[in-house]
């Protein structure tokens, strides 16, 4: 859904028209204030038991990969032990941060936005409002968009304080009780979530709550747990993975906050390419969740929308020592799972296709021919897609070992086997993710709904920025996913703003038939 602003000739007011819960809990607690060399935090008795619960031993090193798919079958995954030791540091870094704050209004975008470009002046003036309305913002802590947004809320707060108007919480925000455990209403700091990548992302100098995470899991989620919604602006891949990960999670229940786009330029043909090959074409995504998303590039109209028009529940979605808890626990299925599961081939997407749909005579053939092969079939739903794949594979002779469920339901950390495939059940979507997805040998994705889009747009974001190891990555259908790529590439590689190489666009695969496919399958013996 898009919202017409004032009239105004210049693009970054510009908004045209296309057609684009459960309570919160946190606990209250009397606080102490602790000073660390970085920031000022307080602690509270229920973070204390957190940070028992969160001791991390161990850090990673610093790695690198080549972005060419490797020949062969896999031969290593990522250090299991390491790869353990990340998240769960990241974890504890995001939970007992979050538990310091009040919830903010968190921002996704580009880094390569430059302070030339028309959204860039859109992000500050939202951030000057913000200052006025007592919301404190909460970024990546990156540059472009995770600078901007933050830049202009410090310069209005300053001019406030100089003038002597009261830069304290807006009456709304004095009239929220049960925010996160230990928050002060008064804290109006910048809040930011770092992240090292290969070529961008210092810290900028407006984040003055500032923490750094090794991975993207929990660094995504430390920006839209404990928030007041999330603001998508224009960006790359990571931007795309962000907005489909908190789009799929506002679909299913998952997140509770708000959720909206600035940039009606650069995200029109992006929509609309969605709206007909998911919506219309096959009705992958429904009505209610296309227009679940406000897009607007008018500063007022969207902070009405995120914090007066559209009520919700402010804070975590569960309560934080519980969450914590089960995150952990998954975060051990994870590292079982990469060590005991072959590493395999997952299928992504094709939730709620038809059965007659020719995409999934493609994945049919193509999962007998894996099947032959002698390498694993993994999938991540029991969906049209799912059934369809491993039915094929089972004819094919594979063993239950070589059959792969990676579900996301209600039996938190529960493993189920049954006499044709391993089935491994997580309850929290980033744990599922990280096993569906890590340890796979190649990635074929079938036209998806929220969920397929948001697993992929992990995948190709992980693999763009070395968190993942290159792998084919196959796109079947080219009249559900050519659409969607020829807008992608439109609008952000488009004039002066780049925000992505060329090249990474040479990322994924795109097939319409069996032989294409197994063509692709570069990596497969």
């Amino acid at each position: 859904m898009l919202v017409k602003g004032p009239a105004n000739p210049t693009p970054q007011r510009r908004t045209t028209d296309i057609d684009g819960e459960q309570p919160l809990t946190s606990a209250k607690s009397t606080t102490a204030t602790t000073t660390t060399s970085t920031t000022t935090t307080t602690t509270t008795p229920a973070l204390a038991n957190l940070k028992a619960l969160l001791e991390v031993t161990g850090q990673a090193p610093t790695t690198s990969t080549v972005r060419t798919a490797q020949p062969g079958a896999i031969a290593l995954r990522d250090p299991t032990a390491t790869h353990r030791a990340q998240l769960r540091s990241d974890l504890k870094i995001a939970m007992e941060t979050l538990g310091t704050l009040p919830p903010a209004l968190t921002f996704f975008g580009g880094a390569r936005i430059t302070k030339s470009d028309p959204y860039y002046a859109i992000s500050q003036d939202i951030g000057r409002l913000l200052a006025e309305r007592g919301v404190p913002p909460r970024t990546g802590a990156g540059p472009g968009i995770m600078q901007s947004v933050p830049e202009g809320y410090v310069a209005r707060r300053t001019e406030m304080e100089q003038a002597g108007t009261e830069t304290g919480p807006s009456q709304q925000m004095r009239a929220i009780e049960g925010v996160a455990a230990g928050a002060s209403l008064d804290d109006l700091r910048t809040q930011g979530f770092n992240i090292k990548l290969p070529h961008e992302q210092k810290l900028n100098a407006v984040i003055e709550v500032a923490k750094e995470i090794q991975l993207f899991p929990f660094r995504k989620l430390a920006l839209y747990e404990n928030a007041r919604g999330v603001v998508t602006f224009p960006g790359g891949f990571g931007t795309l993975d962000e907005l489909f990960e908190i789009w799929n999670l506002a679909a299913t229940g998952k997140l509770s906050d708000p959720i909206a786009a600035v940039g009606v330029d650069f995200w029109s043909p992006m929509l609309k390419a969605l709206r007909e090959v998911a919506v219309e074409q096959r009705s992958l995504i429904s009505e209610a969740d296309a227009n679940r998303l406000f897009v607007s590039d008018d500063p007022t109209a969207l902070l009405d929308h995120m914090l007066t028009s559209t009520p919700a529940p402010m804070g975590f979605e569960s309560e934080p020592k519980q969450l914590t808890a089960t995150l952990l626990k998954e975060v051990d299925v994870v590292t079982k799972g990469l060590r005991s599961l072959r590493t395999a081939v997952a299928f992504i997407g094709g939730e709620t296709l038809q059965a007659n749909d020719p995409t999934l005579e493609v994945a049919r053939a193509l999962s007998t021919h894996i099947a032959g092969k002698g390498a694993a079939v993994r999938v991540g739903d029991q969906g049209t897609a799912a059934t369809t794949v491993l039915a094929a594979a089972s004819t094919a002779g594979a063993d239950k070992a070589h059959l792969q469920e990676v579900l996301w339901g209600s039996t938190a950390g529960s493993t189920a086997e049954t006499t044709t495939t391993t089935t491994t059940t997580l309850s929290e979507r980033i744990p599922h993710k990280e096993l569906f997805l890590r340890s796979a040998e190649a990635y074929v994705v079938l036209p998806a709904g929220l969920k397929g889009l948001d697993e992929f747009a992990t995948v190709l974001c992980q693999m763009q920025n070395d968190k993942l190891p290159m792998r084919p990555l196959i796109l079947v259908g080219s009249d559900y996913w050519q659409p969607l790529l020829d807008a992608w590439k439109t609008s952000m590689l488009s004039g002066e703003r780049q925000l992505i190489a060329p090249e990474d666009m040479d990322l994924v695969t795109v097939v319409d038939t069996v032989e294409q496919a197994k063509a692709a399958l570069t990596n497969l013996r």
